[in-house]
């Protein structure tokens, strides 16, 4: 392991690396019988355990490995084995993983980007030593180190927004034994689980791989509870994220185990024996940005204890796709293939891809060649028929040659059956294949469109499915018609063979590229979903959620970006991919076209367009005047009349590298959508102090800036940032008008350093936050930054990994991750308070107020017992109600809650802090201004650390159904600990929305009323109550055993007369359409009625009719509360007496609630 891990002192690149002086073996110990070949063949040794100790000598670190040895045939022993570090400090990622003792003692500097030395291979020799996996691939920053405690965030709870609606999938899979259950993997959004055949899923990932995008998934045949994911995408789009290893689930996915393999990239399959979960093989594509050398096919027969790479071609040639033969499971095919994505093109094909066959378990291979293209090859998917396992199928890019292929004899020999355009286009993206298990001449082909054959791929037919862009397919070997499929819009499930599919509007996986909101109340989120469209959804919502007839969509496409006139959010103006660019006015449902110049850029070389716009070219409306838009190419253009007319008020801001300028894809199949344009802004950034301050931002790497609107621009690059760099965000301070932030990123260059920088001088100077060492880690790219509008140096950090939050201008970082769930977050907005997230997997999520992150960052108020400012409640009739069903505000079905977003707490939300220590529950009491107590809520569980609770606006209902709600004022919270008490006003405000044609009076009469009916209904259950008693009392002394005959007829007058007003008051044999409704039910009837419209909270003035029913209904109450005062006078004081004759003791008769005026 030591010895292949050091590489040889060779190549350009090893005077950067860490490198091997020595390496000798210390001691053996033979295991077990031996034989010559095994003991020799280093590429089937699998270390199991390593206890390092290490030294260092002379500049040289010397790491000693205690190793055993699981293969029969090698020895255990000591081996002892010196690195030299190099002078500035760089690890190559290999080392970085093998031997992470030798960082420890070589970390002299950042590391930077390491290239990746390998020598030429042949396909049958690993160049990197089998890997372990002692620890997950992100550890999460030591807490200990945090600036801000996790207990003092802990109540802190981001709520998700939806949409629900699938993102991309390119793996899924099924269990044969189990025919409702399947699985799929986002590109972004995690691992989920159905068991309903897609009718809901659920995410099985969150909680233990810390990696969205996922690339294979599978079921062990022999154990369908033994599941693995790998990690990392394998259709390697732009926006691609990069994966992190391979994890291990024994119980279906309740908890996982990280198996090592960090440097893998991409996994585009994983493959379990038939008979042994704990025998895999996995098809590592390697790092989509740059050549690395782990990649290729690696295998495993401990249960992912190790891994030993058995098919490596080269450092840049990896494995895309995996075959075992079901029936002889020693023999595997591999599809091999050279990819690579840079920022200005992608790279599909070289000679060394192709397909590659074993028989003997994958200790040795053989490239197939009979009839297959023997050119350049690209990307390729290989299937292999169940019921005749001689017969294959490839689909291949070639030059030439690019087609459908068939072998009937295993591979050795092979025939072209189509090669037609339709099934083999952007086949970098697709260029996937499958066969029916039980028919071998049924073949499916996913591109963008699925397709299927019935006479062994001579001809398709195309299959209508929900979403276009199609990826994976997993067949039931049992029922073919039973098949999950994955694809651009998510996963679906088919029961029928196809002619129906589940609903994708069940998985929250969208991948969102920005951010944007409105002035809206509730504020309405606006971003672009990849693979579908420009969207919104409010924030909020009537009702108890945000569905699907809340979502809005703005005209531009999937790439967007959207922005929104900053006074008539009427108006939406939208972006898309080829320079396009939409403006929509909501009120007329009109689109109208404003793209700066109308010209085609598809598929056109980068060099002959007049503008050179972005996948998400930024496009702006001014916050200084609204009829002013912002649009970005190569140049700035300004629109002063919404985009009817536009005009250049730049020079080229971009590094403008010409080199890159070509047509992009090869070398066999061009692409070009806009998402490999180079030297073109991604960012415009407009100063909220100054309308003639304009920040701009490239994707490679230049930052320019005007302070004149426009006439002059200066390069303020920060000097330290390597170039080429994309700059995907600049934020300008709204506390200082010098001071701005950008985040920017070089992962697309296989360097994955976080880059976010600082100004307070306009670009004069800058200064480097995150050095990899302050708290967010050195391997986590940086999409975005953003400062907080109210409190100075509370930055907000994006990564492709997640979340993080600096409390001192960027000087120190800590993951503000909470319940956020593993995904690349691309964008931030913090808006009203609350803190809006973009993901690219996981859709929108809404940190709902971020007080106690304000109050932290301004210096942590002293005491055992801190409340913090409670922010103002709005009456709303938005609630917040969980469920499996929950009632749709619209249309008034009940829908499944997984169709829904939940809406924010209702109410007031109240946060305070206990120290360290405190134990013991708390009183919360809710108080009116002048001091009367609304409601207070004993015993209320509150540990050490950030505490949450939340008031609904509820006065106490009693027995009522419905509860009156706090009239619009000031109120105030109470909060008693063990360790002391603390108080804060709020403000309850009104429903901007209905200011117009409601009063705070009407809301007061509403009160009023409500509280009116409620005591009148609490006098009744007072009365009944005692009624109950009373009668109960009667009755057991009429049937007692002194009861003599002149008490048995006094009690049986007690006890009918007192039915008698029961019966007007209550319905004793239930309310309901058989029976007719009394007092009781009507009270609350009226109170409904004044309140709510199916269960959903009203504000409005009880009409008059609601008013006069209320005046009779007291009236009749009133007449039952007298009868039964003269019952209690009159019956029941006789059948008093009669117990007093016989020496017997008298029935206690309860007062009955007093009468009240009616008016």
């Amino acid at each position: 392991m030591l010895r292949n891990a050091c590489r040889p002192k060779s190549g350009p690149d090893m005077r950067k690396t860490p490198f091997c002086v020595s390496s000798r073996r210390l001691s053996t110990k033979k295991l077990r019988g031996s034989s010559g070949r095994a003991r020799n063949d280093q590429r089937l040794r699998r270390v199991r355990r390593e206890r390092p100790g290490l030294r260092m000598s002379n500049g040289t670190a010397v790491l000693t490995l205690e190793h055993e040895d699981v293969h029969p045939h090698v020895t255990s022993g000591l081996t002892e084995t010196k690195c030299r570090c190099p002078g500035d400090g760089r690890v190559v990622p290999r080392l970085r993983t093998l031997l992470p003792a030798v960082l420890a003692l070589c970390q002299l500097a950042t590391p930077g980007p390491a290239s990746a030395h390998s020598a030429a291979a042949s396909p049958q020799s690993a160049p990197a030593a089998p890997q372990s996996a002692p620890r997950p691939a992100l550890d999460p920053s030591d807490p200990a180190r945090w600036q801000v405690r996790p207990a003092e965030l802990q109540a802190l709870r981001f709520r998700e927004l939806g949409p629900f609606r699938g993102g991309r999938v390119t793996t899924v899979a099924g269990v044969r034994s189990r025919p409702h259950t399947f699985y799929f993997g986002a590109t972004g959004g995690g691992v989920w689980k159905t068991e309903s055949a897609g009718q809901a899923w659920t995410n099985i990932s969150d909680h233990g791989i810390p990696i969205g995008s996922i690339g294979a998934v599978a079921v062990a045949p022999s154990d369908p509870d033994v599941l693995y994911v790998g990690t990392g995408s394998d259709a390697i789009r732009g926006n691609v994220s990069t994966g992190r290893g391979v994890y291990r689930s024994d119980d279906d996915g309740a908890t996982w185990r990280y198996l090592g393999l960090r440097e893998a990239g991409q996994i585009g399959r994983i493959r379990i024996h038939p008979n042994d979960p704990d025998l895999a093989y996995l098809a590592a594509t390697g790092h989509p940005f740059g050549p690395n050398p782990e990649r290729g096919v690696y295998r495993t027969r401990d249960g992912g204890e190790s891994w030993e790479n058995v098919l490596f071609v080269s450092d840049s040639t990896g494995a895309i796709e995996l075959l075992m033969n079901e029936h002889d499971p020693r023999e595997l095919f591999a599809a091999m293939w050279r990819a690579e994505r840079k920022p200005w093109t992608m790279i599909s094909g070289a000679r060394e891809g192709g397909i590659y066959r074993s028989r003997d378990g994958g200790d040795s291979w053989e490239k197939l060649a009979g009839g297959l293209p023997s050119g350049l090859i690209g990307k390729l998917g290989i299937a292999q028929s169940r019921s005749d396992p001689g017969r294959l199928y490839a689909i291949i890019e070639a030059e030439p040659g690019s087609g459908i292929y068939r072998t009937l004899n295993g591979g050795d020999d092979w025939t072209l059956v189509n090669d037609q355009p339709r099934l083999l286009g952007r086949p970098w993206y697709f260029h996937n294949i499958f066969v029916d298990p039980t028919d071998a001449d049924v073949v499916y082909v996913a591109g963008g469109g699925f397709h299927r054959s019935t006479d062994g791929g001579l001809t398709f037919s195309t299959i209508a499915m929900p979403h276009s862009d199609h990826h994976d397919l997993w067949i039931s070997p049992d029922n073919p018609d039973v098949m999950v499929q994955g694809n651009d819009g998510g996963a679906v499930v088919t029961v029928d063979g196809g002619r129906t599919w589940s609903s994708q509007f069940n998985q929250p996986t969208a991948e969102m590229y920005s951010v944007t909101v409105d002035d809206q109340f509730p504020y309405r989120v606006y971003g672009s979903q990849q693979d579908n469209s420009t969207l919104s959804l409010p924030s909020s919502a009537t009702g108890t959620g945000i569905s699907l007839q809340h979502w809005e969509s703005h005209g531009g496409c999937e790439t967007g970006p959207v922005t929104v006139h900053p006074t008539d959010p009427a108006i939406v103006v939208s972006g898309c991919f080829g320079g396009r660019l939409a403006r929509y006015n909501r009120r007329t449902e009109q689109f109208r076209q404003i793209r700066p110049y109308p010209e085609r850029q598809d598929g056109a070389p980068e060099r002959e367009l007049r503008y050179r716009i972005q996948w998400n070219a930024p496009v702006l409306f001014s916050r200084h005047d609204p009829d002013v838009l912002y649009h970005g190419s190569q140049y700035v253009a300004v629109s002063r009349d919404q985009g009817g007319s536009w005009a250049v008020i730049s020079p080229d801001l971009t590094g403008n590298d010409t080199t890159k300028f070509g047509q992009a894809g090869g070398p066999i199949t061009a692409d070009v959508t806009g998402v490999e344009i180079y030297s073109s802004l991604l960012q415009i950034a407009e100063s909220p102090h100054d309308a003639r301050v304009l920040w701009t931002g490239s994707n490679d790497g230049r930052v320019h800036l005007t302070r004149d609107g426009g006439a002059t621009w200066t390069d303020v690059t920060p000097p330290s940032m390597p170039q080429p760099s994309t700059v995907n965000r600049i934020d300008v301070s709204p506390h200082a008008p010098g001071t701005a932030y950008l985040a920017a990123y070089r992962y697309r260059l296989d360097d994955f350093r976080p880059f976010i920088y600082g100004t307070r001088d306009y670009g004069a100077t800058w200064t480097l936050l995150t050095d990899g060492a302050n708290g967010l880690p050195p391997d986590h790219p940086t999409r975005v930054v953003r400062e907080d509008p109210e409190r100075a140096g509370l930055l907000y950090a994006g990564t492709e990994f997640g979340l993080f939050v600096s409390f001192d201008a960027g000087a120190n970082w800590q993951p503000l991750q909470l319940n956020l769930p593993p995904s690349p977050v691309t964008d931030l907005v913090v808006h009203r308070g609350d803190l809006v997230v973009g993901t690219q997997g996981r859709g929108f999520w809404i940190l709902d107020d971020i007080t106690p992150l304000r109050h932290v960052a301004a210096g942590e108020p002293a005491g055992d017992l801190v409340l913090y400012p409670v922010r103002p409640a709005y009456r709303t009739a938005a609630q917040e109600r969980d469920g499996h069903y929950v009632r749709d505000h619209v249309y008034g079905a009940m829908i499944p809650r997984y169709m829904k977003a939940m809406n924010p707490p209702e109410g007031a939300t109240v946060y305070f802090r206990r120290a360290v220590g405190a134990e013991g529950a708390v009183t919360v009491r809710i108080l009116e201004r002048d001091g009367d107590l609304v409601r207070a809520y004993q015993n209320v569980p509150a540990g050490p650390g950030l505490n949450r609770f939340n008031w609904n606006l509820d006065y106490p209902a009693g027995s009522a159904a419905v509860a009156a709600r706090a009239v619009p004022g000031v109120y105030a919270v109470m909060i008693e600990a063990p360790e002391g008490d603390a108080g804060a006003e709020f403000e309850v405000r009104m429903d901007p929305r209905l200011e117009e044609e409601i009063t705070v009076a009407d809301l007061q009469a509403q009160f009023d009323y409500l509280i009116r009916a409620r005591d009148r209904l609490g006098a009744l259950e007072e009365a009944v109550v005692g009624l109950r008693q009373v009668r109960g009392d009667a009755e057991s002394a009429g049937g007692g055993p002194d009861a003599n005959d002149a008490i048995r007829g006094a009690a049986e007058r007690a006890s009918s007369a007192l039915t008698a007003v029961e019966e007007v008051l209550v319905q004793p044999r239930g309310a309901g359409f058989a029976n007719p409704s009394r007092i009781r039910s009507h009270l609350r009837f009226v109170m409904t009625a004044a309140s709510s419209q199916r269960g959903e909270d009203l504000d409005a003035r009880p009409t008059e009719q609601l008013i006069e029913r209320l005046v009779d209904l007291e009236v009749e109450l009133e007449g039952a509360l007298t009868r039964l005062r003269g019952i209690y006078t009159n019956e029941v004081e006789e059948l008093n007496a009669e117990l007093e004759s016989a020496g017997l003791e008298r029935i206690r008769v309860p007062a009955v609630p007093g009468r009240r005026a009616v008016s």
